[in-house]
């Protein structure tokens, strides 16, 4: 009786394990579809990647919450894309569904797959995503591809192009500064001055390609005198050559008197290539000191931190540590500034070093952007370059390389004779009709002591030279949103600088380190044994 008792308790309990074991495996599950449920009314992915690389930023969050209408994203990416492109295309889809789901049914992405149907890849060139050829190796041959992998934005009846996505790494900011741009009724005007020898588009193509996805990229001629299109919002002076006119100057004046945003890379030195300085004779000394910035008659050296260059030195070319390249690491950009804050490096060819003057009647805000390292100095009169030489500089110091000079301006001209545009035999009416200025409330002036930074051969050495340019644009022109999107892909993280005592003490440590402690664990353990064995024996 007692067994058939035990019999029928054990197989009680057996039923209510299983009774609780079912009854938790739907409790789960229904969780499951809870949370699965929820995570589709309410999208969010936490990112753990330094700068949030892989999340949209509260930038994009704002542009998206102030479209007024549908913004649609068409993706077309070729389904036998090389091996490299595949991870790029999940980054391109991940990144699209978060402004799908951010943007509260704005955002419409469609993602189209091409693989053997001709009418989609006429609908992708006919859109403006051309096929792109790649190289590969299969099978020991040597192949080229064709493919897709490009995006179209569309608001209204207009288009904005993306037309090869080669990395996700500033995507963002393309997808965000294109709904930027289609949905500004007024895009901002960027405009490079010419007119007294200053760099050429052609050596600047890569920031002039670069800005034109954002802003309408104009030229303007100084040396004839005519006042800047008021519809021109940043005028940038890069490398001038000639002396600049008195009219010039005063043309200078009054754009920044009418509220424009001025940009200044001025070089005190001409560097040919036989590394021979010149003095440079397009300057606007008077007028930026005048404002509160001298450039400094100059060249700083970092022997802290600079780039290395290759120089001819015989049959081959020698790669050396040149100290008259600074290379800006982030603890040297100031990190109060959106401009700079998030950047990593730079490198600064021949760059001049910058003094901060004091202003009379107007107080601005004054910042200094970059600074070099604090063993760094400067050298003057006939300089040498030569990349081979034993430099001893007599002392060190911390040099500014970079100033933004924001708030209240008086005219240089306030008390001045304002030169006219026409000489005095050709004066006439026109000339006493121009509108004179004498100070404005609110302007923005952006002085670098090198402008060599932003020329294409030097931009492939360190593309954050071009960030670091753009950001100050876009501060500048459409204020700080944007800055922060573009650089949080920039992170280079270079190696810090140490000293030599501590990286012969690294070397050292890599090498008879683990040696060591490997000699101890085995101490550690041979002595447990012994103690474990006297125990057993006691």
């Amino acid at each position: 009786m007692k067994i058939f008792k035990k019999v029928q308790w054990g197989k009680h309990k057996k039923i209510k394990k299983k009774t609780d074991l079912l009854v938790a495996s739907l409790l789960m599950l229904g969780i499951l579809a809870a949370v699965n449920f929820l995570s589709y009314q309410f999208f969010y992915r936490f990112d753990l990647t330094k700068g949030h690389v892989y999340s949209i930023s509260k930038p994009t969050h704002k542009t998206l919450e102030s479209l007024d209408d549908i913004v649609s994203i068409k993706l077309y990416f070729s389904k036998d894309l090389p091996s490299e492109f595949l991870g790029v295309v999940t980054e391109v889809k991940d990144i699209l569904d978060e402004y799908e789901n951010y943007s509260q049914g704005k955002i419409k992405v469609e993602k189209i797959s091409l693989g053997d149907e001709p009418e989609k890849e006429k609908e992708a060139q006919k859109a403006g995503v051309p096929k792109i050829r790649f190289n590969v190796i299969r099978q020991d041959k040597f192949e080229t591809l064709g493919g897709y992998l490009g995006m179209v934005i569309y608001y209204e009846d207009k288009k904005e192009v993306i037309p090869f996505i080669k990395n996700s790494r500033n995507l963002e900011y393309e997808i965000t500064s294109a709904i930027k741009k289609l949905t500004l009724k007024d895009i901002p005007v960027v405009a490079f001055a010419m007119g007294n020898d200053e760099t050429p588009l052609e050596k600047l193509k890569a920031v002039s390609e670069e800005l034109k996805k954002q802003y309408k990229l104009e030229i303007v001629d100084l040396s004839q005198g005519d006042f800047v299109n008021e519809k021109i919002n940043t005028l940038i002076i890069a490398g001038a050559k000639t002396a600049f006119s008195e009219r010039s100057k005063y043309v200078i004046d009054q754009f920044l008197m009418r509220g424009g945003n001025l940009i200044v890379a001025e070089d005190s030195f001409l560097v040919e290539e036989n590394l021979l300085p010149i003095p440079n004779e397009g300057s606007l000394s008077d007028l930026l000191e005048f404002y509160g910035v001298k450039i400094n008659k100059d060249l700083v050296l970092d022997g802290a931190s600079n780039e290395v260059v290759g120089f001819s030195g015989g049959a081959f070319p020698i790669n050396i540590n040149y100290p008259f390249w600074p290379k800006i690491l982030k603890e040297n950009f100031n990190q109060e500034n959106p401009v700079t804050a998030n950047l990593e490096t730079a490198v600064f060819p021949w760059v001049s070093s910058l003094s901060l003057l004091p202003q009379k009647n107007v107080k601005n805000q004054v910042t200094e952007l970059v600074k070099t390292s604090p063993k760094s100095w400067t050298v003057e009169g006939a300089i040498n370059l030569d990349p081979f030489q034993r430099f001893s500089p007599e002392k060190f110091g911390q040099y500014t390389l970079a100033v933004s000079l924001l708030g209240k301006f008086d005219s240089f001209y306030k008390d001045k004779e304002r030169p006219s545009r026409k000489t005095t035999e050709e004066k006439n009416s026109v000339d006493s009709q121009e509108d004179f200025i004498d100070s404005v409330s609110s302007a923005h002036i952006v002085v670098i002591g090198d402008s060599d930074f932003i020329k294409d051969e030097f931009l492939f050495r360190n593309f954050n030279n071009l960030v670091f340019f753009q950001n100050i644009i876009d501060s500048m022109s459409l204020g700080e949103d944007l800055i922060n999107i573009r650089s949080k892909g920039e992170l280079s993280s270079p190696l810090k600088n140490i000293g030599e005592g501590t990286k012969r003490t690294l070397k050292y440590l890599n090498i008879f380190g683990p040696v060591v402690v490997i000699i101890i664990l085995g101490i550690i353990k041979f002595y447990w044994r012994r103690k474990t064995s006297n125990l057993k024996l006691s």
